[in-house]
């Protein structure tokens, strides 16, 4: 049953492994105009009911708001729900694509600019940790090149984070990297705290048709 509700989702969030919606807001957009009202409504109507009474289908983007934190649970649920509701076979083409979709619309006109002109893997890489901390309230992120145009970034202290936040953290990322002219040659998981591991390692390798990307 969907539910109509006037305030805001309020998510019950741990003390620590939550991501800002700000984070999120843009994919939910995208899945919506791309899919259609009913098909979110489906979604919703996919999750478990211990989070589907998290989040307001009658409201734009589910009610979410970007300042306010939302547990890696919520989260990778309602990517689930999606992948669920649509019975998406290619499951990383799916993410690659929501994740591009919320990394453009969270970056501003500057932040675009300054990622398009500016910025390059080398010089991103050098802000990764504030980057990262300004949508989760955990992680601790070191960036560990190994050729001029490939590196591993690796997560730890990483807490309850779902396998598919980390996904579309590695897509986010990618996204980042191919508005600083980077071609995505290769990213791949190497390593993930939810498969026992004590660290995600996330790997990219990229080329650039201007020469720019270092």
């Amino acid at each position: 049953m969907i539910r109509t509700a006037v305030s805001s989702a309020v998510p019950s969030t741990p003390s620590r492994g939550n991501f800002r919606g700000s984070g999120v807001i843009g994919a939910l957009q995208h899945f919506e105009t791309r899919y259609g009202r009913a098909a979110l409504h489906a979604a919703v109507a996919a999750m478990p009911p211990e989070l589907r009474t998290q989040v307001f289908p009658n409201q734009p983007s589910l009610g979410v708001l970007p300042g306010r934190l939302y547990s890696y649970a919520l989260i990778g649920g309602i990517m689930r729900a999606m992948i669920a509701a649509m019975k998406v076979t290619d499951e990383d083409a799916f993410l690659r694509e929501l994740a591009a979709a919320g990394m453009d619309l969270t970056l501003t006109t500057v932040n675009r600019a300054a990622l398009n002109y500016a910025m390059t893997p080398a010089s991103y890489s050098l802000r990764a940790q504030e980057i990262w901390s300004l949508y989760h309230d955990s992680g601790n992120v070191t960036v560990l090149p190994s050729k001029p145009n490939e590196y591993r970034v690796q997560l730890a202290d990483w807490p309850a984070h779902d396998n598919y936040v980390c996904r579309v953290c590695m897509e986010s990322r990618r996204r980042a990297l191919e508005h600083m002219g980077a071609v995505i040659i290769e990213a791949r998981r190497e390593r993930c705290q939810g498969w026992g591991h004590d660290v995600c390692t996330h790997f990219f390798r990229w080329s650039s048709l201007s020469g720019r990307a270092r």
